[in-house]
């Protein structure tokens, strides 16, 4: 009988830790629900701005008299370029802490390969926080793109922050073209 007894024990002890262990999964939400994915702006009538969605706070726009400038070549490589100002990662800060940002992105760049040796695109944003700290984000991997007649829309999630972040960074933005220049080299 102790057999039976210490069988039948041992089974409701691994029924309750079975449902203890689901129960709390249902509760707690997923990687993606935590760090959601950003979905990348319509362009239609579109300015050039940059917003986090995720990992830092704040936003920038580009006002409308500034210039942003975009190159295409026969390659079918282009590069998209806005800043809210020149700044230098070495100074105190900007004029604009919060929505002062310089952004470049390419589109199938030539010299810019992934892990696998692969051409990919590429998101390079450098922003200064509200506290006048200057962020610089690298994005190879998790950026989705979408080309408009007037420039680009992207969403992004950045895992190469500088100062390191301990959690990744996500934000979407838009590069209007003030205008194209076709360039003869690689981009």
């Amino acid at each position: 009988m102790p057999n039976r007894s210490s069988a039948i024990i041992g089974s409701l002890l691994v029924m309750a830790f079975a449902s203890a262990c689901t129960i709390g999964t249902g509760d707690s939400p997923s990687v993606e629900a935590r760090y959601p994915v950003p979905t990348t702006p319509n362009s239609d009538g579109q300015g050039t701005f940059v917003k986090f969605e995720s990992g830092l706070s704040g936003s920038g726009a580009l006002a409308a008299d500034k210039y942003s400038k975009c190159r295409a070549n026969s390659e079918g490589s282009r590069a998209f370029r806005a800043a809210t100002s020149d700044f230098a990662p070495f100074d105190r800060g900007s004029a604009s802490p919060g929505t002062d940002f310089d952004l470049e992105v390419l589109l199938n760049p030539s010299s810019v390969r992934n892990a696998a040796g692969e051409r990919t695109d590429y998101l390079l944003l450098k922003f200064v926080d509200r506290d006048g700290i200057h962020h610089t984000l690298t994005v190879l991997d998790r950026l989705e793109i979408q080309v408009a007649n007037d420039g680009i829309g992207f969403s992004a999630t950045s895992h190469e922050v500088e100062p390191e972040s301990p959690v990744p960074i996500s934000f979407t933005g838009f590069v209007k073209c003030t205008e194209v220049e076709d360039v003869s080299g690689p981009i």
